[in-house]
């Protein structure tokens, strides 16, 4: 009889242990049935990288609000995992703590639900869990190194919620690629003492001027562009492009009118010339070249007659430039 309890003893401390294992098991968070999937659609647009910008700097942000109510996993068991996890195998950018790399160098993508960085895991427990309708889904842009380069996002599926008792994607994160989302890091800068240009034209005589479209007193200015050949882009042809709040509306190229003032001269105004002496058309792209490692662009600033008479006075004017790509 001694050796019949010892073998139940046996058995039934088997049974338990096996019992105690299967209710584990039943640990699990599964969709609610009215649940279906619901996506965030999120792009980028065209984002140009600003030159001073620092490593770690966050470039765009962009949210959505994708839930039109609450939505629930109902987790069983005493336990079960919620994780939204990523999908596109990237590689946690090095110093960065949930940001990863792109196809773009330098770029880094960091997504987030609500205040929560994605990839996470929680545990609910034996319970129901919500999704708050307005919680939103973001993407961010983040400099990771010091040289960025440029080009389309891939798009596709980045992210995707599912609880681990069936494991069906009930949120997803999409970015939109190609053209909806481009990277372009600028191969050229101004340099520094061309980003803000002083001409001074200096005191001028009415009798330097023999009539309408007759000019005086050129002073010479110089724009400095920086580029970078290393830049990894497309685009490798630079443009200028000059323009002008107030410009002559007899429509002669190149002519600003001066900047009102009770003090300012009546008659003239300031005409901007190219190297060769010619006159420069407003809102015009002007070849600059391929993207080099420099350039150096001579220009001149006049005073021009505008009208039959002039009155003296001071006589400022501004203008303003632009960098374009092709």
């Amino acid at each position: 009889m001694s050796s019949l309890i010892v073998k139940h003893s046996k058995k039934l401390s088997i049974g338990l242990f096996v019992f105690g294992i299967s209710s584990a098991a039943n640990a699990a968070c599964y969709k609610a049935d009215d649940w279906t999937l619901k996506t965030a659609i999120l792009d980028i647009g065209k984002l140009n990288i600003p030159s001073g910008s620092k490593v770690g700097e966050v470039l765009y942000t962009k949210s959505v609000k994708p839930f039109a109510g609450y939505m629930t996993y109902i987790c069983k068991g005493g336990g079960g995992e919620i994780l939204f996890r990523l999908t596109h195998n990237q590689e946690v950018a090095s110093g960065f703590y949930k940001v990863y790399t792109t196809e773009i160098p330098g770029i880094g993508i960091s997504f987030r639900l609500g205040e929560k960085r994605i990839p996470y895991i929680e545990y609910p427990g034996n319970i129901m869990y919500h999704l708050n309708p307005l919680t939103p889904v973001s993407v961010s842009i983040i400099k990771t190194k010091e040289k960025t380069g440029s080009g389309p996002l891939p798009g596709g599926i980045y992210a995707e919620l599912s609880g681990n008792g069936d494991n069906k994607a009930l949120v997803q994160i999409r970015l939109a690629g190609g053209e909806a989302s481009v990277i372009f890091t600028p191969p050229c800068v101004v340099s520094n003492e061309s980003k803000f240009v002083q001409v001074p034209l200096g005191r001028v005589p009415q009798s330097a001027f023999n009539g309408v479209n007759s000019t005086a007193s050129g002073t010479n200015f110089k724009i400095r562009l920086n580029c970078d050949v290393s830049a990894n882009s497309a685009i490798n042809t630079v443009y200028l492009k000059f323009d002008a709040n107030k410009k002559d509306p007899n429509g002669r190229d190149g002519v600003i009118l001066l900047d009102d003032s009770q003090a300012s001269a009546k008659g003239v105004g300031i005409q901007i010339t190219d190297s060769q002496q010619t006159p420069i058309k407003f809102g015009q792209d002007i070849l600059v070249g391929p993207v080099l490692n420099a350039y150096d662009l001579n220009y001149t600033a006049r005073y021009i007659q505008t009208l039959n008479t002039i009155t003296p006075g001071q006589a400022n004017g501004t203008a303003f430039f632009t960098i374009e790509y092709k």
